[in-house]
């Protein structure tokens, strides 16, 4: 297994300086949410189209995979122009993707609306992810559903996967666990669409909300989730998202970023294989 981390965690860094600090940090792989304090990489000039061959060469020649560019899609509703809103940042960043070689983009179910029940949110879903899958499979993108919202465990987003064939999950580990489900069950139900993971620790947790803890200060079993994961052959990225673009007062990148790799690192190594389990 791998680690990353999300530039969530570092929202005001430059591309270069997400470089630089990934190349001499341990960690092999940045996950693009957040460059220069925005979400919004379409409106930067160095994810226009003139630009983007140079920006992927910037992790390129260093060595840094870009697993996955984060968007904010949902499909939580059918209204027309939402869905059209929607489908055009589908667009947006795949073609981000594409010209960085990353394979994913990152979607959400999102929460249910207070005017809509679980089943006919379900079938907004669905029929969204559905249209997101294709455009993205035309540029050789998979797209990555998180647990997360109102979908968080295995059980809440199994009827999605049943019903939209490509679909693949980023598993929050956090989430899932908060909500009530045990490593092990989600692993049960979603294992096989498992193509990326997200990394949290809390002390305090509950369906309602949790805090922010760097790793291993908090009591998520952090090490129990990566054994699940290396007893079922799962050799891909395990990155931190360190919602600092959100929170922002939470620690610093310079100290959360590097504490991550040192105690992740502990915790690979005492794999029955070591730190190079994969």
């Amino acid at each position: 297994m791998k680690l990353g981390f999300s530039t969530i965690g570092c929202p005001q860094w430059s591309v270069d300086e997400i470089v630089a600090f990934t190349k001499q940090s341990g960690y092999e792989g940045v996950e693009i949410r957040f460059v220069r304090g925005s979400v919004n990489l379409w409106e930067m000039e160095e994810f226009q189209p003139e630009s983007l061959a140079a920006t992927k060469a910037k992790f390129e020649q260093n060595g840094i995979d870009v697993v996955s560019i984060d968007t904010s899609v949902r499909f939580a509703t059918d209204a027309p122009e939402e869905v059209a809103k929607q489908l055009e940042q589908v667009q947006r960043n795949v073609h981000i993707a594409s010209a960085l070689g990353a394979p994913y983009i990152r979607v959400f179910g999102g929460p249910i609306p207070k005017d809509q029940t679980r089943e006919e949110t379900l079938q907004h879903i669905i029929a969204g992810m559905n249209r997101a899958v294709e455009l993205a499979g035309e540029h050789g993108i998979t797209v990555l559903l998180e647990t997360h919202d109102h979908f968080s465990t295995g059980e809440q987003v199994l009827p999605i996967l049943d019903n939209v064939k490509g679909l693949h999950i980023l598993w929050d580990i956090l989430h899932s666990y908060r909500h009530g489900e045990s490593f092990e069950e989600t692993y049960r139900l979603i294992g096989d669409r498992i193509k990326h993971v997200h990394i949290k620790d809390a002390s305090v947790f509950t369906p309602a909300g949790f805090d922010y803890k760097l790793i291993g200060e908090g009591t998520i079993p952090v090490a129990e989730a990566v054994q699940v994961l290396r007893r079922n052959g799962y050799s891909g990225y395990l990155n931190f998202e360190w919602e600092k673009g959100w929170h922002p007062e939470i620690e610093e990148p310079e100290i959360a970023l590097p504490h991550y790799v040192s105690v992740m690192n502990q915790i690979l190594s005492s794999g029955p294989d070591g730190r190079n389990d994969s």
